[in-house]
């Protein structure tokens, strides 16, 4: 999906470069800022879900590959070395899911609170790094 969202990317990105950083920067704030607001969620809108369905795996599998789809059209946008960016996103999505696995399997809840915000601020970092490297500050 990375690679798909590049592609989109880079192929608007010649009407768009006047202002590409401050797409980045929006796409990347509103996915880190919606992971912060997501953690913090509680009552009735954060209910345990049994990730063993086949509808819930599925429907996890949409939503992380439309994240990865915005962050690969912004990566379109900033020239971002595209197949070194895919390598290390499936390197750590690959390491996390096998540590996350094994955790699993030894507790019966871990809260992942904390992992959604330090997520989203990563993710708001990018975005001020990529505006202010645009604006030319610092």
């Amino acid at each position: 999906m990375p690679l798909i969202g590049w592609l989109i990317g880079q192929s608007i990105q010649s009407l768009i470069s006047s202002f590409d950083h401050w797409i980045a920067f929006g796409i990347l704030g509103f996915i880190g800022i919606r992971m912060i607001i997501e953690s913090f969620k509680i009552g009735v809108e954060k209910k345990f879900i049994d990730i063993k369905k086949t509808s819930v795996l599925l429907s996890l599998s949409l939503a992380t590959s439309i994240d990865a789809l915005a962050t690969g059209v912004s990566f379109g946008f900033i020239h971002a070395k595209i197949f070194q960016a895919i390598l290390t996103i499936s390197i750590i999505t690959f390491f996390s899911s096998i540590i996350g696995a094994r955790f699993g399997e030894k507790s019966t809840f871990i809260p992942a609170k904390w992992a959604e915000v330090v997520g989203g601020i990563v993710l708001i970092a990018i975005g001020v790094k990529i505006l202010i490297e645009h604006l030319g500050i610092l």
